[in-house]
Parts: C-alpha cells; structure tokens; sequence
C-alpha cells in the first residue's frame, strides 16, 4: 500500500495503480480493510483503481472483486466523517487524548473532573463505533 502511494506521489500513475492491485490482491483474500482506509491518500488511489477497471474491461485483475474497493472507497468516507460528529468539547478531549493524556492530565487541562472525562470517553467511543482508548487513536 505504501509503495502504490509513493509511486502516485512521484506521478507514477500506472506503478502506483500496479502496486495498489497486488496489495488489494493480497488484502481481499483476508478481507483487510483498515490496512486500506488508514492512509489519507488511499482515497484518492482507490478512486483511480475503481476507474481504471470500469472503464478498462480487458485488463485482467479479476482476483480483486470490485465491490471489494467499493467498500474501502466506503469506509475510507466513512472515517474521514466520523469525526465530524463530536462536538467542539467532544473534539477538545479526542485531540488530548490523542496526544496521549491521561484521564487526568485531560481533566486538569480543561478544568473537568476526571467522571466528567470517562463521560466524555465513552460518548467518544460510541460516536467513534470504537471500544478502547487505543482505537479511537487509530482514527485520527
């Protein structure tokens, strides 16, 4: 995946779509999607490599199926938006705990009780469709 977004980046079109088919490849057979949808430049690539094998028939890349990329295209919407659900408040307790407060390193900064912050969490949490302070990071 890394190598498929170097090649885009140095203008690589064609390698970049190569190496983003073997890495879907390898990826579909175990259904990996967060290895997709992870990297902030996936979009875009993946949006290229669905247009390239509906417009282009002949090429032979069955061993990805295409709803396979339609659903990280999906996702990768999806955890751009996620984010876009928390509240302000909500916002200010994710960016600290992303960088790697505690709970009462948050409830000190912003002048909370450390209950208030487990509140905020698990609101947090389940607005992220996450169950752990570990994961919630990953969608930053």
């Amino acid at each position: 995946m890394l190598e498929a977004i170097c090649e885009m980046e140095m203008g690589h079109k064609d390698s970049a779509v190569k190496a983003l088919h073997e890495a879907l490849s390898h990826g579909s057979n175990y259904g990996y999607v967060r290895t997709f949808v992870d990297e902030e430049a996936c979009l875009n690539l993946l949006k290229a490599y669905l247009k390239i094998r509906q417009k282009n028939k002949k090429i032979s890349w069955n061993s990805v199926p295409l709803s396979y990329v339609e659903l990280l295209i999906e996702n990768s919407r999806v955890a751009d938006n996620v984010l876009d659900t928390l509240t302000p408040r909500e916002m200010e307790v994710f960016n600290l705990l992303v960088d790697g407060a505690t709970n009462r390193e948050i409830a000190k900064k912003l002048f909370l009780t450390e209950g208030t912050v487990r509140v905020y969490l698990t609101t947090i949490y389940s607005k992220l469709g996450v169950t752990s302070r570990a994961k919630a990071i990953l969608l930053k």
